[in-house]
């Protein structure tokens, strides 16, 4: 898991890099390289679960993120990260 310090207040480069950033996390999550992303009601912090095999590549896909020259982080492995399957629902055959 990666906990990434966002810049208070928000600037506006900061701002214009979010439509990117929501995209870059589109294709990394359609990619299987992050799992989730959660964003703090303040927008002081985020939290993103990356699926990777060691943290330099945990960190290559963090340097992949718009916003990255923009934000400090903390990568904190985890030993078991449980979700809901949000897929397409199941076919029922009625």
């Amino acid at each position: 898991m990666a906990e990434l310090d966002l810049p208070v207040p928000f600037t506006q480069e900061f701002i214009s890099l979010i439509p990117a950033q929501r995209l870059a996390i589109g294709k990394l999550m359609t990619a299987g390289a992050v799992l989730s992303i959660s964003v703090a009601a303040d927008r002081s912090k985020a939290w993103t679960i990356i699926s990777a095999k060691s943290e330099e590549q945990a960190r290559e896909i963090i340097s992949k993120f718009p916003i990255s020259n923009m934000i400090r982080y903390t990568l904190r492995p985890l030993f078991v990260h449980e979700t809901v399957d949000m897929g397409l629902p199941k076919m029922s055959m009625n």
